[in-house]
């Protein structure tokens, strides 16, 4: 009977040690999550709050994301400026060359750098630096481009100033 009682508290307390061992990887796993969490809550915060106009570019050369700094420059909603709307606020006399850069590049798989007037929300057309450098899976395969466009317009009027 001693050997039946000992193999029972033996089991019970291996189920003990098991369920224990479960709630610390629960917990961990937990702590982990909530981490996780809050670090991409961060990321995003810092994406949207940027002052640079922060975007993603499909394969396609299309545009998948903007951050709100894109819409707030441009006063387009950002469905207007999604896929090749961007395009529409580019000054016109801009648009051929921009593409121009942008569209080889995407193709060759090479970080780019522009410069060109967008129409800002006060219907001016202001300078921009785009910067855009391709981006990859963790498999290697080609998932788009992702840059940023900074507002230069103060620098090229003291450019042409000294000029």
């Amino acid at each position: 009977m001693t050997f039946i009682v000992a193999i029972l508290l033996s089991a019970l307390a291996i189920l003990v040690l098991a369920v224990i061992a479960l709630l610390v990887q629960r917990t961990r796993r937990s702590r982990t999550e909530r981490a996780l969490r809050e670090h991409n809550k961060r990321l995003r915060l810092i994406v949207e709050e940027t002052p640079a106009m922060v975007w993603t570019m499909r394969p396609d050369s299309t545009l998948d994301f903007l951050n709100r700094t894109c819409t707030t420059f441009s006063g387009l909603p950002m469905e207007a400026l999604l896929n090749d709307g961007w395009l529409d606020a580019v000054h016109p006399d801009d648009r051929d060359r921009c593409v121009g850069i942008y569209v080889p590049a995407v193709e060759a798989r090479r970080p780019f750098l522009a410069e060109y007037r967008l129409r800002h929300a006060d219907g001016s057309y202001r300078w921009l630096l785009a910067t855009g450098v391709p981006r990859y899976e963790a498999d290697g395969s080609f998932s788009g481009y992702i840059g940023c466009d900074v507002d230069i317009t103060e620098r090229k009027n003291a450019e042409d100033r000294i000029r």
